[in-house]
């Protein structure tokens, strides 16, 4: 099952993130529910700063054939790692 759905609260959704990416994210995730936290935390203020940017920016990833050759190698490297069958 899902273990979050947008609106999740953030206790639980820090919970569900910090096994994976760890305690620091962890506690930005629990932090940033609470507004009257961000222009005291350095780390929230600069991921609240690059949330507003990548709203505003827009990005061109090109085509796929841009990408061939890095897609080719990494599906390689991850084949010789048994991650791909």
């Amino acid at each position: 099952g899902r273990l979050l759905w947008p609106g999740s609260p953030a206790a639980r959704t820090a919970a569900a993130v910090g096994p994976l990416l760890g305690a620091r994210v962890a506690r930005l995730v629990r932090r940033q529910a609470h507004p009257e936290a961000w222009d005291h935390d350095d780390d929230l203020v600069s991921l609240r700063q690059a949330e507003e940017e990548a709203r505003t920016a827009v990005f061109d990833a090109g085509v796929l054939e841009d990408w061939r050759t890095v897609l080719e190698l990494t599906a390689a490297r991850n084949s010789r790692l048994g991650a791909v069958d």
